[in-house]
């Protein structure tokens, strides 16, 4: 399970905030007449609109896109004042969104960039760049992007502003229409519940499975294990009842991470892994099952995840479930404490 590069989109417009810090802008480092400043209360709907176009003129379909991405943030309460816009003569030509998350990271969000166009690429990344510097004064160390595998545009905006591609991702969910049969669990296993007075354990047995992950191995020095797991605890609602920990006798041997999401009838599978030592063992398909089982537990009807696409033991196991394929996207991310 890709650890954590999240699926969710943004929010309503919430009051201006009065305490948000002033940013520098950087109109002396460019041309005549471009500005880069942070956004107005009355400019954030028409930024909203450049999120979702995709090239000079298309305003396809971008109204139902800009109400359905406000709906979407109004569940999880960001920020839309986090904005830096870049103006050419007074004209709003680039927007970027940054969305901080418990676990010190942010998400982004970027207007499209002609690259055909050097000066236009590069008020965009310099949009960037005050965006992730105020992203940074917030407190936050890891940025991260999700585009469209054929977003070539963003791509090399993002690369452009010193992002770094981590992996292509692929989403899929299974419904749960009809109870199956499931393998019984050993005898000599049995699963342990999240809990207070287990948080260490947690921490220590997520740890030891990032050991030769083939799940985005990148982000294991990126972050330590405390952010990590805010992170998870945030990625929907959390519930101590669907995080466990498989024990063999008494010694860990995966880890299972499950959130019910704020969106009716999903429960996400947020992370699952296992020790090195009990890898090979068959372990992953007891361990997806009890995720499977989870999901009318949870209320919910379908499991859905991402998967790094070069986990190919785990991109077999999920579609050997009957998994299907929902879309994938480009994870692009930028450590934010790290020198250039």
């Amino acid at each position: 399970m890709a650890r954590k590069v999240s699926r969710r989109s943004i929010v309503e417009i919430p009051p201006s905030r009065s305490d948000s810090p002033a940013v520098p802008l950087l109109s002396a480092e460019l041309s005549r007449g471009v500005e880069i400043r942070p956004v107005l209360p009355d400019e954030i709907d028409h930024c909203m609109s450049l999120f979702f176009r995709n090239a000079p003129g298309d305003d396809r379909q971008i109204f139902p896109r800009v109400e359905s991405f406000k709906q979407l943030a109004r569940r999880e309460n960001y920020d839309l004042n986090c904005q830096m816009v870049a103006t050419v003569n007074g004209q709003i030509r680039h927007a970027c969104l940054f969305v901080p998350q418990p676990g010190r990271m942010a998400f982004l969000f970027t207007s499209w960039a002609d690259k055909t166009t050097p000066t236009d690429l590069d008020i965009a990344a310099k949009t960037v760049a005050q965006t992730c510097n105020w992203a940074f004064r917030q407190g936050c160390n890891l940025i991260q992007v999700l585009i469209e595998m054929t977003d070539r545009y963003r791509r090399e905006l993002c690369l452009k502003s010193d992002f770094h591609c981590l992996t292509d991702l692929i989403y899929m969910h299974y419904p749960v229409i009809a109870p199956r049969q499931f393998s019984p669990l050993p005898d000599d296993y049995h699963w342990l519940p999240y809990e207070p007075a287990h948080h260490d354990l947690f921490k220590q047995v997520i740890n030891q499975t990032y050991q030769d992950s083939l799940d985005c191995p990148e982000l294991t020095q990126l972050r330590n294990m405390d952010d990590v797991i805010d992170s998870h605890k945030t990625a929907g609602l959390f519930n101590p009842r669907f995080w466990k920990i498989l024990l063999h006798k008494k010694s860990p041997a995966a880890v299972l991470l499950l959130n019910p999401l704020k969106s009716s009838g999903v429960l996400e599978l947020t992370y699952m892994g296992l020790i090195p030592s009990f890898r090979g063992r068959g372990l992953s398909k007891l361990v997806l099952e009890e995720a499977l089982r989870c999901v009318p537990l949870s209320n919910r009807t379908n499991l859905t995840l991402a998967v790094d696409c070069r986990n190919k033991p785990a991109c077999q196991l999920y579609l050997n479930f009957g998994f299907d394929v929902i879309f994938r996207r480009t994870a692009l991310i930028k450590p934010l404490n790290w020198p250039k």
